[in-house]
């Protein structure tokens, strides 16, 4: 009687399958990728808010200041955003975050934003940010992840459309030169 090898037509099933199944569903989208990790650096408070009638501090997309934002590449679909600043534990600083397209108006989708550096050291003089505390106007809604004390803190935000990220610092509190360092996810 001869013996029929049952596992490897098993596997030859199951290789079939993925090619006639899975891969098609993998290439519809790509897999995740870090596109960029982006810094800025703001040693002072910009003393001059957005308010929608100052020229320079419109809510235009033609009127943004680059040197407060992050250009996002056209396949960003979220960032994920960590802070330091040169502190002690328990400073903070408070700061507003914005959208702009390509063009039309700005939207504010995190403001009003307590970050608070905790113990967790970056370098001998700066520490991390142990948690962002602030008002979300964002639809798709701010994800907070892993605040708490003495932690790196981040928050997420979901940036399908948008081109520009501003930071706009409103206030220091003891500390000085916050640096936001922001990681953008999109798909090949």
């Amino acid at each position: 009687m001869k013996k029929v090898r049952v596992i490897p037509f098993i596997t030859l099933c199951i290789v079939c399958a993925f090619f006639m199944f899975g891969l098609p569903l993998l290439q519809t989208r790509g897999a995740t990728v870090v596109s960029s990790i982006q810094s800025l650096i703001f040693p002072a408070v910009d003393a001059t808010p957005l308010d929608g009638a100052t020229a320079g501090r419109t809510f235009q997309a033609t009127d943004r200041n680059n040197d407060q934002c992050i250009t996002l590449t056209g396949n960003t679909d979220a960032i994920n955003v960590i802070a330091w600043a040169e502190g002690a534990d328990g400073d903070s600083a408070i700061f507003n975050v914005y959208l702009y397209g390509p063009t039309g108006a700005a939207q504010r989708v995190f403001h009003t934003v307590t970050a608070t550096l905790g113990t967790a050291t970056q370098s001998l003089s700066a520490k991390y940010v142990e948690s962002f505390v602030g008002t979300d106007t964002h639809a798709p809604g701010v994800g907070i992840s892993d605040s708490g004390t003495n932690t790196v803190c981040s928050f997420r935000l979901d940036v399908e459309g948008a081109q520009w990220v501003k930071f706009e610092p409103v206030t220091f509190t003891a500390l000085t030169r916050i640096t936001f360092e922001v990681r953008s996810f999109g798909y090949e």
